[in-house]
């Protein structure tokens, strides 16, 4: 990381995440950081607390009476244990946890296995539980040991478990990457990723209070959290994290900067291309944009609930249920074509899901099926419907996902928000009958801070697809008509589900103001709720219509 000087003398200041370097030192140059001249240096600072645990994160397991929480520490303890009881300080369960680490060979190339590299540290993991008393209370924790410390107290809410009765809410985002709140400058950074998690983390602990116009989504995401009235039970994080694409320091940036949050509310993840992908490692697209991680990182810190017969987290298919819900995440970096692992594991998976007691289906991947940002690259972009570069094995899943009634389907990966109508094979889908099922609405949710992927609308002042074919004027006419609602503005967004009769989608804009280019140059409004919908049920599970 560095910051540019505009005087010969002043000072400069650094906020440090890193904490597991052995050392650190501060150097002076000139001529730019092409051809870097050393001025100077200073001594090495040591950090006196490197031991201390980092990073804390939960997730959900199978058991709704359970939860996975993980940390991470520069030094290896096999005593490292989670206390946890039902009030603050008083702890009458203990657990110690599993630790584990990876290592600079195990990735697959560069940047990751050279200057890209730093130790990530011993990664803890434990599943605790049963958590008594039930669903909704509050379960206090702290993790470490007497060797690397303890940490301070954490709290978070026993997960709901399923039910058709039951409410739930959480927050769905994805392409969020990393800000640096000091000003410092480094390979990939974006100013409005902090602005997410900060507003529901701001929402789940102050409640019923409004959330302060602090733009940026990380913050937006966190002050949600801290001041919802009715609680966020989870964050959904459908792929690209930390764009850190083999540049290890920055998972330490991002693991803190998610910290107050996913040590709060289950952080369930996704791996995305810049999580995963890496030629000649597993990967079915291809190319190189995990910066040579090929997934090892991410599934190191992120442990899903992966089948118990896979037994591997690189596979990165998984589901889970929460009160009325029950969720699907693909891996769409690996291949989902009839006969494939993952598509074997979807047809199993969704066969068996119980509507009576989680009425409502969510099925979650980072590469879209559908987004009319994608559809402009097609031959023909008034009838183009999914992007089949992009997931060739789309037909085969899209099959299964008619066939099982899945309601909501949630992407990421183009930097944008949209919501599509009721969509099968590219056509809009109206239910036979009052109520009756239709087909799922598609959501790409992936404006969450990654620089945006602009929309070409008529009334742009300046044309955001000069570089495609067809001209602007004629793909703004070209847009497909199952496109119901789009947004280019960072924000994220909340779902909300009311037993077996209701699901509103909510989303949010981070920042309105002045737009330069694919970011925002001032912003006048913060966290504005811009658009919804509602996917509403009849009372015998069965039936659907979108409002």
């Amino acid at each position: 990381a560095w910051k540019p000087l505009t005087s010969p003398g002043g000072e400069a200041s650094f906020k440090v995440e890193v904490a597991f370097a052995p050392a650190l030192e501060f150097s002076l140059f000139s001529n730019g950081t092409t051809w870097p001249i050393e001025l100077a240096r200073s001594d090495a600072l040591r950090v006196s607390d490197v031991h201390t645990p980092q990073h804390l994160r939960l997730a959900r397991v199978p058991s709704a009476d359970s939860m996975r929480v993980s940390w991470t520490s520069s030094l290896r303890d096999e005593a490292a244990t989670v206390l946890w009881g039902s009030a603050p300080g008083s702890y009458m369960e203990s657990r110690v946890a599993e630790v584990t680490t990876y290592f600079k060979d195990q990735l697959c190339g560069p940047p990751a296995t050279d200057h890209g590299w730093s130790e990530p540290g011993w990664l803890y993991s434990v599943v605790i539980g049963p958590l008594v008393p039930l669903h909704g209370s509050s379960m206090f924790y702290i993790v470490g040991s007497d060797a690397m410390g303890w940490t301070e107290n954490r709290n978070f809410s026993v997960p709901t478990p399923p039910g058709a009765s039951k409410n739930l809410r959480f927050i769905a985002l994805a392409d969020m990457g990393v800000t640096y709140v000091d000003g410092a400058q480094y390979h990939w950074i974006e100013p409005f990723a902090i602005n997410s998690s900060a507003f529901a983390l701001d929402q789940e602990a102050r409640r019923a209070e409004p959330s302060p116009g602090q733009g940026r989504v990380l913050d937006a995401v966190r002050q949600a959290v801290q001041t919802s009235s009715k609680g966020f039970e989870l964050v959904l994080h459908v792929g690209d994290l930390a764009y850190a694409t083999g540049y290890a320091s920055k998972w330490d940036h991002f693991m803190s900067q998610i910290e107050p949050l996913s040590s709060r509310v289950p952080y369930m993840t996704a791996q995305g291309n810049h999580e995963r992908d890496w030629p000649n490692s597993g990967s079915a697209i291809g190319g190189t944009d995990s910066g040579g991680e090929c997934g090892v990182p991410t599934q190191a810190r992120f442990r899903m609930p992966v089948p118990m017969r896979s037994q591997t987290q690189d596979q990165g298919w998984y589901s889970f249920e929460q009160g009325p819900v029950h969720f699907v995440m693909m891996n769409t970096e690996m291949s989902a074509f009839k006969g494939s692992a993952q598509y074997d594991f979807l047809v199993s998976d969704m066969a068996a899901v119980d509507r009576s007691k989680t009425p409502w289906v969510i099925f979650s991947g980072h590469r879209p099926m559908y987004s009319s940002s994608q559809a402009l690259h097609g031959p023909d972009s008034s009838t183009a419907s999914y992007d089949l570069q992009d997931g060739p094995w789309w037909p085969d899943v899209e099959e299964l996902l008619v066939k099982y009634q899945v309601d909501l389907c949630l992407w990421g990966h183009v930097h944008n928000a949209e919501q599509t109508c009721p969509l099968a094979r590219g056509k809009c889908v109206a239910a036979a009958g009052p109520g009756g099922y239709d087909a799922p609405v598609h959501a790409v949710i992936g404006n969450a801070g990654q620089s945006l992927s602009s929309f070409c609308l008529p009334d742009r002042p300046y044309c955001c697809c000069s570089a495609l074919p067809p001209l602007c004027a004629d793909a703004c006419k070209a847009l497909p008509p199952w496109s119901v609602w789009r947004m280019d503005s960072f924000g994220y967004s909340v779902i909300e589900v009311e037993g077996s009769t209701g699901l509103t989608m909510k989303f949010y804009q981070d920042c309105v103001g002045e737009r330069d280019g694919g970011t925002m140059r001032s912003c006048t409004e913060f966290n504005k709720l811009v658009h919804s919908f509602t996917i509403r049920r009849r009372a015998d599970l069965r039936g659907s219509s979108v409002e």
